[in-house]
């Protein structure tokens, strides 16, 4: 920079050193051409080597000038240089070291974002993991879903295939069931006849033979021949309702879908009892106190239908309520009971019948009482006990 200027510095030197000579040479050629030509060469001369050595004489006392001003420039300028030099490498110490801290921190910002990269990536597979393992639940959740509507619906169609085939069974069973009831009234009534006839082939076998005077008059009387009859229908009536015994299907919870116990159970009595025309058979409930079942006699003896003397059974009792609660309180104690009870008869005003009673010990009417009526013997008239 300070070369650049000397030379400025220089070159307008010269400028003024031209401005200054060309003018005295072209005065001093002007003067010599005026004059005769040996005068003219010695002016000319002595004037070009005048003009020539002042100039000279100039130039070096300014370059001389111009060095001693620019040395102390110099100088100051060199401390000034110095001092800047000294600053600027305090300045580049200071850099430097900033610089090592970046660099430091770069370095330490380029692992973290390395870590960062590691994290982001295990979090990406996580992800993806997470995602391959949602899809995998949401297939197998779709999978059960459908598995269980499969189930459903055959577990529905297989119900209702069992239920039509319990439907099936139970009234194959309850047409089972009647056939039986009717086959053991049958068989009963087969073994009440067998047994008749039997007694009545012995009674026959008998007969040829008169009896003698003393075997006459050992002869039961005909009232105690009917009390013996009287007792031996009540045993045949209380070994029906103790032969009722619950269906497999009656006591089984799983098929009493709608199913009517007591009414099927009164249906099994009349069956039972249907055959039974030559007496009042009915059938009382101890713990409920009223009848549950009377057969179709009650309307041939007394005019009333079964359903209107088990309704009204307490107030068709005209006669003989006293008895009646006490032999049901002692009926327990013993195995039979017998008393008259008066009925008020539909056509016939009060009529007096004889009862005989029985608990039942066993089957579907266990604690019950069987009873039955019968017109009264000729010897007992007034109701109460016999």
């Amino acid at each position: 920079m300070s070369e650049k200027l000397n030379n400025k510095n220089h070159r307008f030197f010269l400028v003024v050193l031209a401005c200054y000579f060309l003018p005295a040479v072209a005065l001093v050629l002007f003067t010599v051409s005026q004059m005769p030509t040996d005068s003219a060469k010695w002016v000319f001369g002595l004037s070009f080597l005048l003009a020539s050595l002042g100039s000279v004489a100039l130039i070096f006392s300014f370059l001389r000038f111009k060095e001693g001003t620019t040395a102390p420039s110099a100088e100051v300028s060199a401390s000034k240089a110095v001092e800047p030099l000294s600053e600027e490498r305090e300045d580049v110490q200071a850099m430097q070291s900033e610089l090592e801290s970046l660099r430091g921190q770069e370095e330490a910002l380029v692992e973290e974002l390395e870590e960062v990269k590691e994290a982001w990536y295990r979090q990406k597979a996580e992800y993806e993991e997470l995602q391959s393992q949602f899809a995998n639940f949401k297939e197998e959740h779709l999978r059960v879903i459908a598995e269980y509507q499969e189930h459903s619906e055959k577990r529905e169609r297989l119900l209702k295939e069992y239920t039509e085939t319990v439907n099936g069974l139970r009234a194959t069973m309850d047409d089972k069931q009647k056939e039986i009831h009717n086959l053991e009234s049958s068989i009963d009534d087969l073994t009440y006849d067998l047994n008749t006839l039997l007694k009545v082939t012995e009674t026959e076998s008998d007969m040829p033979m008169p009896p003698t005077q003393e075997e006459f008059l050992r002869a039961p009387s005909p009232v105690v021949e009917r009390e013996r009859e009287g007792s031996k229908q009540l045993q045949r009536c209380l070994n029906i309702a103790q032969k009722l015994t619950s269906s497999y299907f009656a006591e089984d919870a799983r098929f009493q879908m709608g199913m009517d116990n007591s009414a099927l159970n009164r249906r099994r009595l009349y069956d039972a009892f249907r055959s039974e025309s030559s007496c009042i058979v009915f059938v009382y409930s101890l713990r409920e106190g009223h009848l549950v079942f009377a057969n179709d006699q009650t309307k041939e003896f007394l005019g009333w239908g079964p359903e209107n003397f088990i309704h009204d059974f307490k107030d068709l009792m005209r006669g003989g309520q006293e008895v009646w609660q006490e032999t049901l309180n002692r009926l327990g104690q013993t195995q039979e009971a017998e008393l008259l009870l008066s009925f008020a008869s539909k056509n016939e005003g009060e009529k007096t019948l004889q009862c005989r009673l029985a608990v039942i010990r066993t089957g579907v009417f266990k604690n019950h009482a069987v009873g039955i009526l019968y017109p009264l013997s000729t010897t007992s008239t007034v109701p109460g006990h016999i």
